[in-house]
């Protein structure tokens, strides 16, 4: 039996080959990783390396899920207030405000190279619905107090006093609150998507 030793310079050109083909794949596998964030190939990363995984983060996945929250109603006002000097009527009605997640689009979101950090820019707060009392009340002519007039509004009476209304609401920030309300609601909704940086406003 003959035993062959391999020296000299064949040797150490298969070694450089071996540790250059070595070092390629590496490289390879860590561009795959990081370029692996869809579908099966972000599957197969992540059982390799380890990585906490986010799923399809994708703007139009993750905007699709923030569209499931729906119609975030989370302010609700009860106001009092007179129509006019020339209507000595005072009205009183429900105001429901919030944000309507449904309108959010994948334009509205940003999502940074790394796919850990995230920007969304909400819709605009808005008043949802404007609910009057049944029977409006009168200033008394003797007195301060208020009596009821024993009637309906008017359509032309309902359509000032709900303006009239959310005016009121307007000067008194229901829309700056309604959308303070729902940020945390995002945030904490991007946040168990496995986002670390989340910014929302």
């Amino acid at each position: 039996m003959t035993t062959q030793y391999y020296s000299g310079p064949q040797y150490k050109g298969r070694l450089l080959g071996f540790v250059l083909a070595l070092l390629l794949g590496a490289i390879g596998f860590a561009v795959f990783a990081h370029r692996a964030r869809h579908g099966m190939a972000d599957r197969i990363a992540t059982l390799l390396t380890g990585r906490s995984r986010i799923g399809d983060n994708s703007a139009s996945a993750v905007a699709e899920k923030i569209q499931h929250l729906g119609r975030l109603a989370n302010v609700h006002y009860l106001l009092s207030n007179t129509l006019d000097s020339s209507t000595p009527l005072v009205v009183q009605g429900d105001l429901i405000a919030g944000v309507d997640l449904t309108q959010l689009t994948a334009e509205n979101i940003r999502i940074d190279d790394s796919g850990r950090g995230i920007h969304v820019q909400l819709p605009s707060a808005q008043i949802f619905s404007t609910s009057l009392e049944v029977n409006p009340r009168a200033y008394s002519t003797s007195s301060v107090a208020l009596v009821p007039t024993g009637q309906s509004l008017t359509p032309d009476l309902r359509a000032r006093a709900e303006q009239r209304l959310q005016q009121s609401a307007l000067d008194g920030g229901i829309l700056t609150t309604a959308h303070s309300n729902a940020v945390p609601t995002v945030s904490t909704l991007l946040r168990s998507l496995g986002f670390e940086t989340v910014e929302v406003n």
